[in-house]
């Protein structure tokens, strides 16, 4: 009976061992997991650094009108750079040739979007708008009476979110709507606020937090052009430019705002060449893990 006792004990402690060194390795494996992880959010996060200072978005920025991106620090406030989560006041016009920055701003606290980081391929930070009252002012002016492209790379965090870039104008084509239309899943509207017919384009349904690039192309002789992700969707035969753009926002478009993440605009006061279009969708691809048609 003793030894039967002995020998239980024996198998006791052994036992109690055996789990002490299942658990280290459990942990060893989680510790590593999780080590793995953040170098490779750190290594995704250096190349995107990276692929902006080098992207032919620099070599452009004679015609660029704003470059608004999340991956550098420079792109914000210092001081807002704190916490995730923090509030964001100034989202800075990263082109680096413009000798008065178009830095996009809002001076309420309550109408700012918020920093958060991992947004955008696990790794790089995403401008959050809550879709209530967030958005930011900025300048649009250079693009009145003339060709423009915008490109922007987001992700919607429901099927309301409403317009991303939007005008407070309410005249003849005095007003630009860049975004989606209304609450509609699979509807891109881009719009010059009063010119009778909105060009709305239909595409595969847009599903929240999927990760989009979007490219708007006006000219003046070809009309609108609407490209998902490098693929062009459609072109409307609307001609007639903006004759002004008072007040312009990211974020809002009359009682409209916009739901989601923002990673990158960029908007350039002239139509750009084909290869200049795919060399943008390319850059932007890349740093966000996005496949480009």
């Amino acid at each position: 009976m003793l030894l039967k006792l002995k020998l239980n004990k024996k198998y006791f402690a052994f036992t109690i061992i055996e789990l002490s060194i299942v658990m280290l390795v459990i942990s060893a494996i989680i510790v590593g997991i999780s080590s793995t992880k953040l170098m490779i959010r750190k290594a995704r996060l250096a190349n995107a650094q990276s692929l902006t200072q080098d992207s032919i978005v620099g070599d452009l920025s004679d015609d660029l009108v704003a470059w608004y991106e999340t991956s550098l620090d420079s792109s914000f406030l210092s001081s807002e750079l704190k916490n995730d989560g923090s509030n964001i006041s100034t989202w800075k016009d990263n082109n680096i040739n413009a000798v008065n920055k178009n830095d996009a701003t809002m001076t309420t606290a309550a109408n700012q979007p918020k920093l958060y980081q991992n947004a955008f391929y696990d790794s790089i930070p995403g401008l959050r708008f809550d879709g209530n009252n967030d958005y930011l002012n900025f300048n649009l002016s250079k693009i009145v009476n003339s060709n423009y492209l915008i490109f922007i790379v987001e992700k919607r965090n429901n099927i309301l979110a409403n317009c991303i870039i939007g005008g407070n104008s309410f005249g003849h084509n005095t007003a630009i709507h860049v975004g989606y239309f209304d609450n509609s899943p699979q509807y891109i509207r881009f719009a010059h606020f009063g010119e009778g017919t909105n060009a709305d384009f239909s595409t595969p349904a847009f599903k929240a937090n999927d990760q989009v690039i979007h490219t708007f192309s006006f000219n003046g002789s070809t009309g609108k052009r609407y490209s998902k992700n490098g693929k062009i969707i459609g072109t409307v035969n609307q001609l007639a430019p903006l004759v002004s753009n008072n007040s312009v926002t990211i974020g809002k478009f009359g009682s409209g705002y916009y739901n989601g993440d923002l990673a990158e605009i960029i908007i350039f006061k002239r139509s750009l060449k084909t290869e200049e279009i795919e060399a943008v969708e390319s850059y932007l691809g890349s740093k966000y893990g996005i496949s480009v048609s």
